[in-house]
């Protein structure tokens, strides 16, 4: 099973229907947005930027060259005590298209006034997709379009999708909608399942030819923003199949560990720490783990984890797996295949090839080794999960 290290940022300052990207680092600020709302190999990316601490000029302009895959941007900080310049709060500069998909590097790179002296300096490794080769990346649980009709006031699309089953297929079958205003034009919200691509279900309402306006994943923030939820997933066993099955689901915890629910099953005593649910504004990096059960009669009689995107959309495709939840959130490894972010430590993941299939998932490589001498393959970082 192909797997690929992921690293994208979202940004919860971002605008309605601009999907924003960021990093910091010694002060500076970097956000790339696009209005897909994700990195993908088509449609102008516009990098906005700062020093952290106000001192940024805007004059003259940014510089962006391009070495391959490698774009840096160029600025400088104005001298202290310099009055600010008349510039926007955060300046922007097209870096263009990134049109080919896998990883690219942009660097920010400030100066000091003389132009001369290296200052503030950041570098964010970015994941440039296909819109249409991965699950859903929105860090909402969900796969949102807003969407404004040609005719239609936002009400009546509501109800025309309760009433004509075959406009909603038409429409990607929703799941879920809302109506909004902003300013004078009333939005309806589509909602879609987690694993469905948003860009697969733009395009599909795209092609009715009845929308002006078709925008893909944004976010809101109410008052008060939720704290983070921190929670356990917990290992079982089951001696008779010699199999290893994992949750993180009080009730489907308790039914295991009382018997009501699947029968057999007994806490191995591991465990590993991850973020439930995030608060409001979600974290940059964290993003929905998916998990799957082989289809009966098809698949294999396992359950499987991943916070890959690319895998979630192959394994999704496939016909041999069924999608079940996103039931905790994690952080993909880096393009090295290491945990960059503090605080969050590698969780392994390991699959028995013989017999009945199997995955175990770890955070001790001592647990892997162990595995890998009873002919388990260790399939390596799954994702990054937190260390408490």
């Amino acid at each position: 099973m192909p797997r690929a290290a992921l690293r994208t940022y979202a940004s919860a300052a971002c605008l309605v229907s601009i999907g924003c990207f960021a990093a910091m680092a010694r002060g500076a600020t970097l956000y790339l947005s696009h209005p897909y709302g994700e990195l993908v190999d088509r449609g102008e990316v516009t990098a906005h930027f700062s020093t952290g601490d106000g001192r940024h000029g805007c004059k003259p302009s940014p510089r962006v060259e391009r070495n391959g895959r490698e774009i840096t941007i160029t600025s400088r900080r104005l001298p202290p005590g310099a009055p600010m310049e008349l510039c926007p709060d955060l300046p922007a500069v097209s870096i263009g298209e990134l049109p080919a998909e896998g990883w690219w590097t942009v660097v920010l790179q400030f100066y000091e006034s003389d132009g001369v002296t290296p200052a503030d300096r950041t570098v964010q490794e970015v994941r440039v997709r296909k819109p249409d080769s991965s699950c859903n990346g929105n860090p909402w649980a969900g796969s949102m379009l807003i969407v404004l009709h040609k005719s239609f006031t936002a009400s009546p699309v509501v109800d025309r999708l309760a009433s004509d089953p075959a406009w909603a297929l038409a429409l990607g079958s929703p799941v879920a909608t809302s109506v909004f205003r902003i300013g004078d034009y009333p939005y309806v919200t589509l909602g879609y399942p987690v694993p469905a691509n948003p860009n697969d279900k733009r395009a599909q309402v795209q092609a009715t030819g009845e929308f002006l306006s078709v925008e893909v994943n944004s976010a809101f923030c109410f008052s008060p923003p939720p704290g983070d939820a921190i929670g356990q997933v917990i290992e079982f066993y089951h001696q008779g199949l010699d199999h290893y099955f994992y949750s993180a689901d009080a009730k489907e915890i308790a039914g295991l560990d009382e018997g009501s629910g699947a029968k057999g099953w007994a806490r191995t005593g591991k465990a590993f720490t991850v973020l439930l649910a995030p608060g409001c504004p979600p974290g940059a990096h964290e993003q929905n783990a998916y998990r799957f059960y082989g289809r009966p009669g098809a698949g294999p009689d396992t359950h499987v984890f991943t916070v890959d995107r690319t895998e979630c959309r192959i394994v999704d495709q496939s016909g041999l797996w069924l999608y079940e939840s996103a039931p905790f959130w994690a952080t993909p490894p880096d393009s090295h295949g290491a945990c960059a972010w503090v605080g969050e430590i590698p969780l392994y993941r390991i699959w028995r090839p013989f017999g009945v299939s199997n995955h175990r998932f770890t955070t001790e490589r001592a647990t892997v080794d162990e595995m890998k001498t009873k002919g388990w393959i260790d399939e390596g970082v799954a994702m990054c999960v937190r260390g408490g």
